[in-house]
């Protein structure tokens, strides 16, 4: 599959045809849907899986496995159909290339059951790569919550706020986000937020989180303000009503007047207190476009009115939709080069977190391991995610959980034609390599 040029009409076009078009370019590496790759075996195609078929896998092991088959899947669309523009160049080589100085790709089991390779390069997009922002997002989230739970330990509060506007269809995603940035840097250089700040101890982290829907482009704001003095929003309701109006008028103001943006006061700001169980509901609130829409089923994606730029790779890899593979492209090049998080200078040190990370850092992390599987050959790795979009997830996903499930994982690559020999090692986990290459001295 290739994506359209910037130029085609069908780059920004709004179909939401779902009948599956013919797609060249993509040959056997075409995904089936998901109902047919995820499950037992089914009677009418002995070689695809299907999860309609009596026995299916449990509702927890299916969560896990779709989830980390959608981002596989979509992570190769993208690098497919947006492999070609500057923004996305890293994208090409995510999980499939080796770092330097290692030789083998790696195959750990995290204390949660679930397999994951270590070794391979990332991109550390949190805009155009669903693995990758999925990981940074998840390592954020918790960051945040440590956060909270600091704060509020001190006699500090934490507030929510949300901050939207107007948008218009067809109007270019760039220019939409760039209005928001402006009226944010105007709300936090007033000297009616100053006095806020000075006040009340106030710093603040800011996240943006954008969807599509029959609107255009909607980047929106989420901001959690930490204020030292403690403010309840029923016994203090003047001072709550003071940080309230404050960022509704500089908010609305300069939308208004300097943007022409109509904010509705209804839902355009909305601040709420972040409650007792506020640390794990705010940091999966500001996940969610990561963990709940990222990784979410892609037919939800089709139905919603808004959908997450992730939903929108889903959707165009399920059905091939060129407007979605437009929609997409338009994405990366708008997202490129912006800051999904920031703090208000000195929140960190105040609360003892120390340097922050880079999302490029937290992408090549690795998670906390149990043991080590196997590891594969650079070459045999190539294979695999070159082979079927796809079957590396359903490798990793043989792997999953306790027990040695290493035979059915390697039955399952020479169902596909990969024929791999496994080196038994003396001390260490085996190594895998297709047959055609030579054991490694």
């Amino acid at each position: 599959m290739t994506g359209p040029s910037p130029s085609s009409p069908t780059a920004v076009g709004r179909s939401r045809s779902r009948e599956r078009p013919a797609v060249g370019g993509g040959g056997g590496r075409r995904p089936e849907p998901l109902s047919v790759v995820m499950g037992t075996v089914s009677a009418t195609h002995p070689e695809r899986p299907n999860l309609n078929d009596p026995e299916p896998v449990s509702e927890g092991q299916l969560t896990g496995r779709v989830r980390r088959l959608i981002a596989d899947r979509a992570r190769a669309l993208i690098a497919e159909t947006c492999g070609d523009m500057a923004e996305a160049v890293k994208l090409r080589h995510c999980g499939l290339h080796l770092r330097f100085g290692l030789h083998d790709v790696a195959v750990e089991r995290h204390p949660d059951g679930y397999a994951y390779t270590t070794g391979l390069q990332t991109c550390g997009s949190v805009w155009a790569c669903p693995i990758c922002s999925f990981k940074v997002r998840m390592k954020r989230a918790t960051e945040l919550a440590v956060a909270i739970a600091i704060h509020r330990s001190r006699g500090g509060s934490v507030f929510l706020l949300t901050l939207t506007t107007q948008h218009t269809w067809g109007e270019a995603l760039g220019s939409v986000w760039s209005d928001v940035q402006d009226v944010w840097a105007f709300i936090t250089s007033h000297y009616r937020y100053r006095k806020l700040k000075e006040e009340l101890g106030m710093g603040f982290v800011r996240t943006i989180e954008v969807m599509h829907g029959h609107n255009g482009w909607h980047p929106h704001l989420h901001v959690l303000l930490f204020t030292d003095v403690a403010v309840d929003r029923f016994d203090d309701a003047p001072v709550f009503d003071r940080i309230a109006k404050t960022f509704h008028d500089l908010w609305v103001r300069r939308m208004v007047e300097h943007h022409g943006r109509d904010v509705k006061s209804s839902y355009g700001v909305d601040l709420r207190p972040v409650k007792d169980d506020g640390a794990d509901g705010v940091g999966m609130y500001c996940t969610k476009a990561g963990y709940e829409v990222a990784m979410a089923d892609g037919k939800e994606g089709r139905t919603r009115t808004s959908r997450h730029p992730f939903a929108i790779a889903y959707d165009a890899v399920d059905t091939g939709d060129t407007a979605d593979i437009g929609l997409f492209r338009e994405w990366v090049r708008g997202s490129h080069g912006r800051h999904m998080w920031s703090w208000s200078q000195g929140l960190r040190q105040k609360l003892g977190l120390g340097d922050e990370k880079t999302d490029e850092e937290l992408a090549a992390e690795t998670d906390e391991t149990i043991e080590r599987v196997c590891t594969i050959s650079p070459r045999l790795w190539k294979q695999i995610v070159m082979t079927r979009i796809g079957l590396r997830a359903q490798f990793l996903s043989v792997l999953d959980d306790e027990g040695d499930h290493l035979d059915d994982a390697i039955e399952l690559l020479a169902s596909h034609g990969l024929l791999v020999v496994v080196e038994q090692r003396s001390s260490g986990p085996p190594r895998l390599r297709g047959s055609d290459e030579p054991r490694r001295l």
